[in-house]
């Protein structure tokens, strides 16, 4: 499947020591930004998160003072369930 989207040699470039410390720095740099589950959208400094955020992303996009109603600002954020050192 890999050789129809043009990857003749995907194994070999998974296991290249570049992308394997790229997706280190991916790594650290979504722990460092408060990502805690996936997928997690980054917009602007606002994480939304779930499989059902794609949607959110896109009412927020249209209307940016989506967050700021008071109902939203209610909705205690979730914490996370276990904190990386």
């Amino acid at each position: 499947m890999t050789a129809e989207l043009g990857f003749e040699d995907a194994d070999q470039q998974i296991a290249a020591p570049s992308v394997k410390a790229e997706l280190a720095e991916n790594g650290r740099s979504a722990i460092a930004a408060g990502v805690f589950g996936v997928p997690t959208f980054t917009v602007d400094g606002h994480l939304f998160w779930g499989d059902d955020a794609l949607d959110f992303v896109l009412d927020w996009l249209g209307d940016p003072e989506l967050l700021d109603d008071d109902n939203m600002r209610r909705v205690p954020l979730p914490s996370p369930a276990v904190t990386r050192r």
